[in-house]
């Protein structure tokens, strides 16, 4: 009797020791997190009052479908990505962080600083989510691995693009969800409850769905399994096939909106210059090249720039000992990494998260959209984040595994010297931070930081110019001029760069027609519609050259003459919305021109079809104005 009565005890307290084995609770951690989750917030907090940079224009600040607020939402769903930005209708699909724009922008129209409030808010909770699944994963492992790889990724200078310009959403969104899909997947594994990984399952489809090269997950979800767990081979299949299932939905998807998957054939040289290689071996080199460039910048963070393309970084061969050097590592590491795979080693593991995550955007797979971001190395870094951490712990001798009874103080007393060491590293990364969000606090501000280190990079040349006239524009007299004069300089320079930059030459002929030498401008605008005969802007313009023509022969008197100008401006007016049917300002000149001919009912047409497309309520008034008159027969 004694004996049963024995048994019972034993077998609720083996139950409870079970029951408590299989939850992982991370609420005495939470201390640790709210450290990292602080950090990410501090060292971006300088960017909240900044303006729109770069790309913010194309994606909300100049994107119609955004500013329709909650309205754009569905068309955000199924459409391109830039969709709603001039003609163009893009080739990527990433739905989520336009329609965070679109709701943002309905709640608060027109204001840069709540969106980037919005982004270190989200770069905040990532250091902390970051964290509780870091600690997750390693949960054999010392505290202060979680720990410092958290910070290291958190303090990483190269994160400054993704996080201190708003358009950079994409890559905080998309690694966000991630690590949800991990933290979730580890409550699977523990618990074995479905709903866990239907979570998980869930939140990689946001991740793609915030940024395509989330699919590079598919490979890494297998290898955390493998590493980190001792979960059977055939369950690790299984489980990873589910998220291969989830990519290939997407993949389904963005057919569907797009008509094709991937495709590099409207990429243009100044975006990425391996579209100009001669052969794959000068293409496949440039990229090793670039990637080299990316490694020193995981150690040595500066310089760093928006934009380093063509022809800041020129086409390249092996034998250049940069290039091959590269080589040398990225396949030396990638072979080391997988010989160590059965070792369940965490620098193999590191190492190989750096490479997958990185492996569709280094133009060595396919050739992308750019051929050098520093926004790309946003999840990357975390590889690097992990292997240091561990070196760290290596190089220090620190005890492997963690201990049970965890205390703050008694964590920061037992990691004294690690933490000193982590120290130094936040120090100066931070510093270099805080620094480089500083150049990211508008578009003037960027370009003439960046030109410093980017001189020979065409695109950079052609905005840089764009917003040293933009500035002249607010000036008078000398310093305007001199303003000016600067701006015609840099275009030059571009021009030079690229003989064939369409936008460059289109906006000398803007310059040319400012400064009243028409025939210059005349001849430059030929020039950009002869390298892009899809440029709007470019017959928009030359239609101004003809009208301006007209009104000169109609003043001396040659009547002839002033309508055969007319009629060509005509012309191009007609060829520039048909290239960009959302062009506002080429329906509106082709209604002053139906007007002048007393065609009002063509005149009204088109004037409220520039109504119809415009944005700004100055430019809504003025159509309003010539509505009138064409309606009063004027």
């Amino acid at each position: 009797m004694s004996k049963k009565k024995d048994k019972k005890p034993i077998k609720s307290t083996l139950k409870a020791v079970k029951k408590s084995s299989t939850t992982f609770s991370l609420r005495k951690y939470l201390p640790l997190a709210i450290i990292v989750g602080l950090l990410g917030f501090v060292l971006y907090a300088n960017t909240i009052q900044h303006e729109w940079a770069l790309d913010d224009f194309s994606v909300i600040k100049e994107n119609f479908v955004t500013q329709k607020g909650f309205a754009g939402i569905g068309t955000h769903l199924t459409h391109s990505y830039r969709y709603g930005y001039g003609a163009g209708f893009g080739t990527l699909y990433r739905p989520l962080t336009p329609v965070m724009f679109a709701m943002e922008w309905q709640m608060f129209p027109d204001n840069p600083s709540a969106m980037h409030f919005v982004n270190v808010l989200f770069y905040a909770l990532t250091g902390v989510l970051l964290f509780f699944t870091l600690a997750r994963v390693f949960k054999n492992y010392n505290l202060i691995l979680p720990f410092a790889a958290a910070v290291i990724f958190m303090i990483h200078p190269l994160h400054t693009e993704s996080v201190a310009n708003i358009k950079g959403r994409d890559d905080i969104m998309g690694f966000f969800f991630f690590l949800w899909a991990v933290y979730w997947l580890w409550d699977y594994l523990s618990k074995s409850n479905v709903k866990w990984l239907a979570l998980s399952l869930g939140s990689f489809f946001l991740a793609i769905l915030a940024k395509e090269s989330s699919v590079t997950y598919v490979a890494v979800f297998p290898l955390l399994i493998h590493f980190f767990t001792k979960t059977p081979l055939a369950k690790n299949l299984k489980l990873s096939a589910g998220y291969l299932a989830v990519s290939l939905v997407f993949i389904a998807i963005l057919s569907a909106v797009l008509g094709k998957t991937i495709g590099t054939e409207n990429t243009s040289i100044l975006d990425n210059v391996l579209v100009s290689a001669d052969n794959i071996v000068e293409q496949k080199a440039t990229a090793f090249l670039i990637l080299g460039r990316y490694l020193k910048l995981l150690f040595f963070p500066h310089p760093l720039v928006s934009d380093a393309g063509y022809s800041q970084i020129p086409l390249t061969s092996f034998g250049d000992w940069k290039a091959l050097l590269s080589f040398v590592i990225h396949v030396g590491l990638g072979i080391w990494a997988l010989l160590n795979i059965k070792k369940k080693s965490v620098f193999s593991f590191g190492i190989l998260f750096y490479i997958l995550t990185l492996s569709i955007t280094s133009n060595l797979v396919f050739n992308i959209g750019t051929s050098y971001a520093e926004r790309l190395l946003y999840v990357p870094v975390l590889g690097f984040s992990i292997a240091v951490a561990y070196g760290i712990m290596k190089l220090l001798k620190l005890e492997e595994g963690r201990s049970k009874n965890f205390e703050m103080s008694n964590f920061f007393k037992k990691n004294s010297v690690a933490l000193g060491l982590l120290g130094v590293v936040v120090f100066l990364f931070s510093f270099k931070t805080i620094d480089r969000n500083s150049a990211w606090k508008d578009s003037f501000t960027l370009y003439d930081t960046d030109i410093q280190t980017s001189p020979e990079c065409g695109k950079l040349l052609y905005h840089y110019s764009l917003e040293l006239s933009k500035k002249g524009l607010t000036l008078t007299g000398k310093e305007q001029a001199e303003m000016m004069n600067k701006a015609k300089t840099v275009l030059e320079k571009a021009v030079e760069v690229y003989p064939k930059y369409s936008d460059a030459h289109a906006r000398l002929g803007w310059w040319y027609n400012k400064a009243g030498f028409n025939d210059k401008a005349e001849e430059h605008y030929n020039f950009a519609i002869q390298y892009n005969l899809n440029n709007a802007k470019a017959y928009n313009n030359l239609g101004v050259i003809y009208f301006e023509k007209s009104a000169k022969a109609r003043a001396a008197g040659n009547l002839a003459g002033a309508n055969a100008e007319l009629e060509k401006a005509k012309g191009v007016y007609e060829k520039a919305v048909e290239k960009n049917p959302r062009y506002v300002d080429g329906w509106q000149n082709l209604g002053v021109i139906y007007a002048m001919q007393k065609q009002f009912p063509n005149a009204i047409k088109y004037f409220e079809k520039a109504k119809e497309f415009a944005l700004d309520q100055k430019q809504i008034d003025t159509i309003n104005g010539y509505l009138e008159s064409a309606r009063q027969g004027k």
